[in-house]
């Protein structure tokens, strides 16, 4: 059965009071293990105000719980005032232990309240501390972007810039070519005009600079073969080679020997 909400005044304990408790003379209650240990002997200290019990009936041992003859017989035999008396006296302890509930709660409270302020602080502290550095990332990763914005647009215009020099290259390197033919074959022309036998004249003279030339090579020999040459007749694979058949054995034979290697043209 409840004890009437009595919770033991011990404050590592304060755990609700059934049964049998201690109670002592300065109103305070204590559950059975943990009176046990200090009031079952007299004279003793209050656990819970030091105040000294050195009287018989200053700490006792209660049923909270009494039968219905205890309760006949308690007060039976007093007179109406010592009954009253009794009562108030008993009414004054479960009040003074009520007021000190309240203090105990109050005081519970309060600390809580305090305890949830500085974690609030300190959790709004910190919230505030990542929400400046979620801004100060935030700004990082703009300035980012807007690096790499430009870095695509110069790279952007840098490629426009090496495609129009390629494409200037390429011109340039189709005029030199057209240049470098046009002046191999004037000079050619010019030689023609003045007389001058491109085929007679020495390779190293024809070999114009900037291009490689092939030379000519003319040569005609009188011969009297004794037999018919066993060597193939020559076609033009890069040297053309005009060769006279040769006649029978005993016969003469007018050869005309003529070369040509075909000049290449280099950048």
């Amino acid at each position: 059965m409840d004890s009437g909400g009595f919770f033991c005044n011990n404050k590592e304990c304060r755990k609700s009071i059934s049964g049998r408790a201690w109670a002592t003379v300065c109103s305070h209650v204590f559950c059975h293990s943990c009176g046990s240990k200090t009031l079952d002997k007299i004279p003793t200290s209050c656990p819970a105000c030091d105040t000294l019990l050195k009287k018989q009936f200053e700490a006792l041992n209660l049923d909270l719980d009494p039968s219905d003859e205890f309760k006949s017989m308690i007060v039976a035999g007093l007179r109406p005032e010592t009954i009253l008396e009794i009562a108030q006296r008993g009414m004054s302890f479960w009040t003074y232990q009520k007021y000190q509930d309240l203090l105990f709660n109050e005081a519970t409270i309060q600390a809580l309240t305090e305890n949830n302020e500085i974690l609030e602080k300190h959790y709004q502290d910190l919230i505030e501390k990542r929400e400046r550095d979620l801004n100060g990332l935030k700004s990082q990763l703009e300035n980012r972007v807007q690096d790499i914005e430009r870095l695509q647009k110069r790279v952007s215009e840098l490629t426009e810039i090496l495609a129009e020099k390629a494409r200037q290259h390429q011109k340039l390197q189709a005029t030199n070519e057209d240049y470098r033919r046009k002046l191999e074959f004037t000079t050619l022309g010019n030689r023609l005009k003045t007389g001058d036998n491109p085929i007679a004249t020495p390779a190293s003279e024809r070999r114009l600079q900037g291009s490689t030339m092939g030379s000519f090579r003319y040569d005609m020999t009188t011969n009297v073969t004794s037999k018919v040459s066993e060597a193939p007749p020559r076609t033009m694979r890069g040297n053309s080679v005009f060769q006279k058949p040769h006649t029978a054995t005993g016969k003469k034979s007018s050869d005309l020997n003529v070369t040509f290697d075909y000049g290449t043209f280099r950048k």
